[in-house]
């Protein structure tokens, strides 16, 4: 689904906006005009409803109230609580929009967590979790938790340019678990290169991320390496 854009007309009052909104409208039936909603008092010929909304200061800050209070409820469903990567629930949702700048996907599962959590504490087990999420977080990745130690990377890079980032953040990850644990964390971690940004291309490289597992673990690996 491709997002809108947005045109604000902007000028002082009889500088031309109508006439020019008039027009742009009558020319382009793909655009449509928003109506605000706004505390003044209606002036002579206007019409509610038609470009603007009159209501009460009272009953706009309630509004704005709402909206924050909404928003804030969004941003706590869409955020991971532990490590402020993305939720779930907010990877449902970048499906459904399909951005067309993600180019790879990596799915990653932390080696042995729970050996971790179990020989040093679920205290030490977090930690390890919201160290991989500031290693691997950057400009060019959306970064989700789907769950316990797994992980989905959403990238604009290349899959084979995405391996080389991931590989380094990798031995970053195991220098500073090392310093903190004593011992290195590692992950597993398949990388492909995507058409779309989809559901089975993520199951794609979940199943590559459980071959690699199963067999040996410690290893980030790229499926193809198409550009």
């Amino acid at each position: 689904m491709n997002k809108g854009t947005v045109f604000i007309i902007s000028g002082p009052s009889g500088s031309g906006k109508d006439t020019i909104l008039k027009e742009v409208l009558k020319k382009r039936t793909d655009i449509y005009f928003s109506i605000s909603s706004i505390t003044r008092d209606m002036r002579e010929g206007e019409v509610e409803g038609e470009k603007y909304n009159f209501i009460s200061r009272e009953a706009f800050e309630k509004m704005i109230a709402e909206m924050k209070k909404s928003n804030e409820l969004t941003n706590k469903l869409h955020t991971d609580t532990l490590t402020c990567a993305f939720t779930r629930e907010k990877l449902e949702e970048d499906l459904v929009t399909s951005d067309d700048n993600i180019k790879s996907i990596a799915f990653i599962d932390i080696d042995n967590f729970k050996m971790i959590n179990d020989k040093f504490g679920h205290d030490k087990g977090d930690f390890v979790l919201v160290k991989i999420v500031q290693i691997m977080m950057d400009e060019s990745v959306k970064l989700y938790r789907l769950g316990g130690d797994e992980f989905l990377i959403a990238s604009s890079l290349s899959a084979k340019k995405l391996y080389k980032n991931l590989v380094y953040k990798t031995q970053n990850f195991k220098y500073e678990t090392k310093k903190t644990l004593g011992q290195s964390v590692t992950i597993s971690c398949g990388i492909i290169n995507v058409k779309e940004f989809s559901q089975a291309e993520i199951n794609r490289a979940d199943q590559m991320m459980y071959k690699i597992k199963h067999s040996s673990k410690n290893l980030v690996k790229v499926l193809d390496e198409v550009e």
